[in-house]
């Protein structure tokens, strides 16, 4: 990967993780005796992100210089949703 591309991952990830718990629907998720909770998720969140946004960046350029005939893979295709990330317990969740 080039520092181009690194800068442009960090920007992803800093967007997604600064401004996920904003969604009108998560209004009073977050919300404890007038504190925002959101904040103390942050850094899990980056940590993860950050690794999701790699991977599919990585993935992305590899496919992008060949064409395969087909993709294999070890996890099950994904649907609208993100599978939960396998080390969610180390994160607290």
């Amino acid at each position: 990967m080039e520092e181009s591309d690194a800068t442009a991952i960090e920007k992803v990830v800093e967007d997604i993780v600064t401004t996920w718990w904003q969604d009108p629907s998560h209004a009073d998720a977050f919300a404890w005796r007038g504190v925002n909770l959101a904040d103390c998720f942050s850094y899990g969140l980056w940590l993860i992100v950050r690794d999701m946004v790699k991977a599919a960046w990585v993935l992305k350029r590899l496919l992008e210089e060949e064409t395969p005939s087909a993709l294999w893979t070890d996890v099950p295709v994904m649907d609208a949703t993100v599978p939960p990330y396998p080390y969610m317990a180390a994160v607290g969740s």
